[in-house]
């Protein structure tokens, strides 16, 4: 029996779409797998070390001694950091003494920056509702330090923190002083170049979060996820996780 045409075209047509839907679902795949698959790794890992250490630790329900952290660093002791003065976005001046009395998370950055640092600050923000939704350790202030002071004047920083939040104090670096001491010994990585290429002005910084004790010293330091393209972000889990960490082992 002859097919007609329209059969023979139909049934291409149809292995065709089929053919395609396959290639579709494999391309959506393998985007998956790039984009998701660390992060989800990571995140299964940190939760099967959980529950190994709890099982570790005694009794169902014991409270955790020891576990890995996820994404930070805790430094045990804390280190002392040297002298410094800096301005916060009153135009006040801020020292050592001003870090004492309670826990501070210190991001850096620059009022100017497209993306990176007020994603940061946004996500701060989150840490901070969460902190007080659970009532745990919620006794955190929040610090923006500008690595472009020349940009970064008292006023222009006043009106960028305050959009995120009321708990977050601007502080950039005292024209009479500098802010060496600062930033060598918190690990801060910045360059800023007012000459660069075609006469543009260029910044470039790392990305951190650092972690005070009220004694006015580095407890711990947190780095960020990086997706399989490069780009680098906070991820409030982890960052909420490591944090309560760190305040319930502080021995």
């Amino acid at each position: 029996m002859r097919r007609s045409k329209l059969g023979i075209n139909w049934s291409v047509r149809s292995k065709l779409n089929m053919s395609l839907a396959i290639i579709g679902g494999f391309l959506l795949a393998l985007i998956w797998l790039l984009l998701y698959l660390p992060e989800a790794i990571s995140s299964l890992s940190y939760s099967l070390l959980n529950y190994t250490k709890s099982a570790d630790a005694g009794p169902i329900g014991a409270p955790l001694t020891k576990v890995r952290l996820s994404k930070g660093t805790k430094l045990t002791p804390g280190i002392e950091m040297g002298s410094f003065q800096l301005r916060d976005h009153n135009n006040n001046v801020f020292n050592n003494q001003a870090l004492k009395g309670r826990w501070h998370l210190i991001s850096y950055g620059y009022t100017s920056c497209p993306d990176i640092c007020p994603n940061t600050l946004l996500l701060l923000n989150q840490l901070e509702n969460k902190l007080k939704a659970g009532n745990r350790f919620a006794d955190l202030h929040f610090l923006f330090y500008s690595i472009d002071p020349g940009r970064d004047s008292a006023e222009k920083l006043a009106l960028y923190v305050t959009y995120f939040s009321e708990n977050l104090t601007g502080i950039r670096a005292d024209e009479t002083t500098g802010s060496r001491a600062f930033e060598q010994d918190l690990g801060i990585k910045a360059v800023v170049n007012s000459k660069g290429e075609n006469g543009d002005y260029q910044v470039s910084h790392g990305v951190a979060l650092y972690l005070i004790n009220p004694d006015g010293q580095l407890q711990a330091v947190f780095q960020p996820l990086r997706d399989p393209f490069g780009n680098r972000a906070f991820d409030l889990g982890h960052l909420y996780r490591d944090y309560l960490w760190i305040r319930d082992n502080l021995g």
